[in-house]
């Protein structure tokens, strides 16, 4: 990636319990609003769709849960990253879920 493209943005949630009160989507809603209000601040930014699943296994016994693991997360930014970066002149992931930070830290 060089300076010379757009900052795309990436909102990063995950898909997992929050108890019966919120909906499984909160960690990716959080982001999503979030990397929107950023883009929106930014003339030269690309907000990409929200990606919903991230590492969750501490949650996986739960109804709801989805998780791909921090490996498969990993690897899946990496991608994300590459093919962005044909374009992107830089990479914001805006992260709404602890659970992934060592898969962002991996990728």
């Amino acid at each position: 990636m060089s300076d010379a493209g757009p900052l795309a943005v990436l909102p990063l949630g995950a898909t997992e319990q929050h108890g019966p009160h919120l909906p499984t989507a909160t960690d990716t809603l959080l982001a999503a609003a979030a990397a929107r209000t950023l883009a929106g601040e930014r003339a030269a930014a690309v907000l990409l769709p929200a990606w919903e699943y991230g590492a969750s296994g501490e949650h996986q016994s739960f109804p709801g849960t989805v998780s791909i693991g921090t490996d498969a997360l990993a690897g899946a930014l990496l991608e994300l990253a590459r093919s962005a970066g044909e374009w992107a002149g830089r990479l914001l992931v805006v992260n709404g879920h602890g659970g992934n930070v060592e898969a962002l830290r991996r990728a």
